[in-house]
């Protein structure tokens, strides 16, 4: 059997070399070998042409690989094309010793990563996707441990969030956003709970949660609903959990207490009519189509604002604003509407939860159709020939999450990362991110959302 890493990097490089030949032919410019100069020239127009710094790095590597592979010089550590560089991007843009899959922190072309704010300090710049040495966000991990991969602002873990956990500093972290496994009647490739004994299961992760997360920290997570076993009536361990976390029995010894913030709810309209027994043979329910999102904290007031995920307004809220005419005065509900309640705050404060007519807002995330949401992905894990992770969440959950309550540098943690929609989430939108799970192989496929926007771009 192949190795599926090497074998997902040929492909990326296969990509990258189709748009050099392409390139090369139609600019009447040998394939093999290239020169420095066509090189230079080549990826100077891809810079021009606004190609993004991820996919002008990747580029430059196939390059190379493809033509030490069919022993040819390897044209691409030429000082002709360092000069090319040293024009529009920093001195150690690319390396003399870059051989592999690197990756920008996200789809921006190379002009407008130079206006970006740097990197935080101790952190290194591009992405190793090929493994990595000392972790510079969990401190004293055994000398056999190290990230499967990481970023410029985040590190990908495998291993029991338990154990690994505790190598994360006390108060570090300002935003954990992950889906445990759901306690599910029927088991998933990915592995689930027991409804019975979800509850404890949970605690020794609730606490190392507790003790990471800031003062004005949040835990959101995503808790699915589930039936019981022979009949449909739904089981109460998402409650049972949340009791346990908000108002836990006083007989424990120091239990982590959190404050419920607020309930979410994310709508997929694509959920195929589920459960099949008590909706499509006896009809006795509907289609199961809601997930409950979970947002905890543990001060009353954590870090929050809506101002940055505010939505349009509705085309009669527009029209109010253009008119500035409405009924002011009491409700019989008990409001008061007052005389300058017409005011453009440049959107509306979205809800917990959003009707269908609203799916395509920019930040009414939480009706999300999880069909499509994943498809870069799914497209490149299918290239790759590898299985993808059966429940990946759409990153429009966490992006609405990161948004309202981090800033850029604060640092997001998914315990449960799966395929690290989170990750990916949280670096595209420069907050520091670590992402733990126990399945190598779902680590291991999550590093394909790097190389996929790359490819895409």
């Amino acid at each position: 059997m192949g190795n599926p890493r090497a074998t997902s990097t040929q492909r990326t490089y296969a990509h990258q070399w189709n748009l050099w030949t392409k390139w090369a032919i139609s600019n009447g410019r040998a394939v093999l070998p290239a020169s420095p100069n066509s090189v230079s020239d080549y990826l100077s127009w891809r810079l021009s042409d606004g190609a993004p710094l991820s996919a002008v790095r990747l580029a430059r590597a196939a390059i190379g690989a493809y033509h030490r592979d069919a022993g040819e010089t390897d044209p691409t550590p030429s000082e002709c094309v360092r000069r090319v560089f040293s024009v529009m991007l920093p001195d150690d843009a690319f390396p003399e010793t870059e051989i592999g899959i690197q990756s920008s922190r996200h789809p921006t072309s190379a002009r407008e990563s130079l206006d970006q704010q740097p990197v935080p300090a101790g952190l290194d710049s591009g992405i190793s996707m090929q493994g990595c040495g000392a972790s510079h966000l969990l401190k004293h991990p055994r000398p056999s441990q190290s990230p499967l991969y990481a970023t410029d602002l985040g590190e990908a873990w495998v291993g029991d969030s338990r154990n690994l956990l505790k190598h994360i500093d006390d108060q570090s972290i300002d935003l954990v956003v992950t889906s445990p496994p759901y306690g599910l009647l029927k088991k998933k490739a990915y592995g689930n709970e027991d409804q019975g004994d979800y509850v404890k299961w949970f605690r020794p992760f609730a606490k190392e949660l507790h003790r990471v997360l800031k003062p004005r920290g949040s835990l959101v997570m995503n808790i699915s609903g589930a039936w019981q076993k022979g009949q449909p009536t739904r089981a109460l361990y998402p409650y049972r959990l949340m009791l346990d976390l908000c108002d836990p029995d006083r007989r424990r010894k120091s239990p982590p207490v959190f404050h419920l913030a607020q309930e979410f709810y994310w709508l997929n309209p694509a959920k195929l009519p589920n459960p099949v027994q008590w909706a499509n043979v006896t009809r006795e329910r509907v289609k199961d189509a809601v997930e409950p999102i979970w947002w905890l904290c543990k001060e009353p007031h954590p870090k929050a604002c809506n101002r940055k995920v505010l939505v349009p307004y509705s085309e009669h809220m527009q029209r109010l604003l253009k008119t500035g005419k409405y009924n002011s005065g009491a409700r019989p509900s008990g409001w008061n509407i007052s005389e300058v309640w017409a005011k453009d705050n440049g959107g509306a404060i979205p809800s917990n939860f959003e009707s269908d007519d609203a799916l395509n807002l920019l930040f009414n995330v939480l009706v999300v159709s999880n069909t499509s949401s994943n498809d870069t992905l799914r497209k490149a894990v299918k290239d790759a020939g590898r299985g993808a992770h059966p429940a990946m969440f759409p990153s429009a959950l966490p992006e609405f999450f990161i948004r309202m309550l981090t800033d850029e540098g604060d640092t997001v943690l998914d315990p449960f990362a799966g395929s690290n929609a989170t990750g990916w989430v949280a670096d595209n939108l420069r907050r520091r991110w670590i992402a733990i799970d126990v399945d190598e192989g779902y680590v291991d496929i999550s590093r394909l959302r790097w190389s996929a926007s790359a490819v895409s771009d």
